[in-house]
């Protein structure tokens, strides 16, 4: 599963500026195992709303990009106690607990979040259009 969304730029897909747009995600199904004390899991995405085509260096700059990723030494982190360090968007799975109660060791439950690497958002985070980067420029 890739773990950074992004959407295809200057294509067919682009999202008008007053559209709203969607992100394509297919998932299987996410079982808990019965004897797992996990009761929530969330998937960090590492998402950018790119207002301005920047290069890396310049992706601070006030108005350029709003990121919602998590900090997992990418260089899309953001900046440390910036508005948007290590802020990512999730997709939460709920275990049914009538149907798959938590065994009585388990107190509470456990919540599990799953974040991609460095490595996976460092690849999957850059748009590609007709084989050339665009964002960030190199």
């Amino acid at each position: 599963m890739r773990m950074a969304i992004r959407s295809d730029f200057g294509g067919s897909r682009t999202v008008a500026s007053y559209a709203r747009g969607r992100i394509p995600f297919v998932s299987g199904a996410v079982l808990f195992v019965p004897e797992s004390c996990a009761k929530v899991v969330r998937f960090a995405f590492a998402v950018a709303d790119i207002c301005k085509i920047t290069n890396i260096n310049d992706m601070n700059e006030e108005g350029s990009v709003n990121f919602w990723a998590p900090a997992v030494g990418s260089k899309y982190d953001g900046t440390p106690g910036g508005h948007s360090y290590d802020f990512p968007v999730y997709f939460t799975v709920n275990r049914d607990l009538e149907t798959n109660p938590l065994p009585e060791s388990c107190g509470v439950g456990q919540q599990v979040t799953v974040r991609p690497s460095a490595v996976q958002v460092d690849r999957d985070m850059p748009i590609r259009f007709n084989g050339i980067q665009v964002w960030p420029q190199p």
